[in-house]
């Protein structure tokens, strides 16, 4: 783990269509109350917790509303979404002092937390690791939650919203994520992306997660590692209302009487 590193937060609004928003009646779910401090503080606090993270830049939509939302913090960086978070991601490391490496999250990561920030970066390494918690861990804390899976030979896997860039030769990598964006719920279509053979691995669930890093560290040309994290919490955001509400019931039972 490097001894100091930055973080990008990506905090962009998804437009009037939120469900979250609109539940809400904001116009930003990332400023959501969260037990009293707004969703996108939780995660900036998070960071600023852990000792190898230095500078954070949050791209939101409101670059000012945003700063003085989180002027508690000093010397966070405030940059204006682009129409796509890969777009949004180039922006940021175009504004990073520190260059390599940095770690990716998002303002809607509730339960973040410095645990989970520094079992991330220990188990990364290389020129990119992509954070993800087994099944049996999310059901252990959220019995229920509905997540978007990748079903591996040894196991079903959802995305902890942590990524760690370890070298500019992620940096074209940010085109390849566009399409990740649009089919990221129907993973089959990425692994169609490394050809038929992986394609039918994975539907026969033949192929193994450690497999299926390797064909992705050959096609885009890096050294690409999945860091499994051992709390569940990591892969929980608020992406509606029904998450917004288990992750308020997740934190009053966790600061509630020991």
């Amino acid at each position: 783990m490097p001894d100091k590193m930055a973080a990008i937060v990506l905090a962009g609004s998804r437009g009037p269509g939120d469900p979250v928003a609109e539940h809400l009646g904001i116009n930003d779910k990332c400023l959501a109350d969260i037990a009293g401090t707004p969703l996108v503080a939780r995660v900036v606090r998070a960071l600023r917790t852990h000792p190898a993270i230095d500078e954070i830049v949050v791209v939101s939509n409101d670059p000012q509303k945003f700063a003085a939302i989180l002027k508690e913090f000093d010397g966070i960086r405030h940059v204006a979404a682009a129409p796509g978070p890969s777009q949004s991601v180039s922006r940021a490391l175009a504004e990073l002092d520190g260059g390599w490496p940095v770690l990716l999250t998002t303002g809607d990561h509730a339960l973040l937390s410095e645990g989970i920030i520094d079992e991330f970066l220990r188990g990364s390494a290389g020129d990119m690791a992509v954070g993800l918690v087994r099944d049996q861990q999310i059901e252990a804390v959220a019995p229920g939650n509905r997540r978007t899976y990748f079903r591996f030979s040894d196991g079903r896997f959802s995305g902890a919203n942590l990524f760690y860039l370890g070298s500019v030769k992620v940096a074209p990598v940010l085109d390849f994520w566009r399409e990740v964006e649009a089919k990221r719920k129907k993973p089959w279509i990425l692994i169609l992306k490394f050809g038929l053979p992986s394609l039918f691995s994975y539907l026969v669930g033949r192929l193994s997660l450690a497999a299926a890093m390797r064909r992705v560290s050959k096609v885009l040309g890096l050294s690409v590692q999945a860091v499994q994290l051992s709390d569940g919490r990591a892969a929980i955001d608020v992406d509606k209302p029904g998450d917004l509400a288990m992750v308020r019931d997740l934190i009053s039972r966790d600061s509630g009487p020991r």
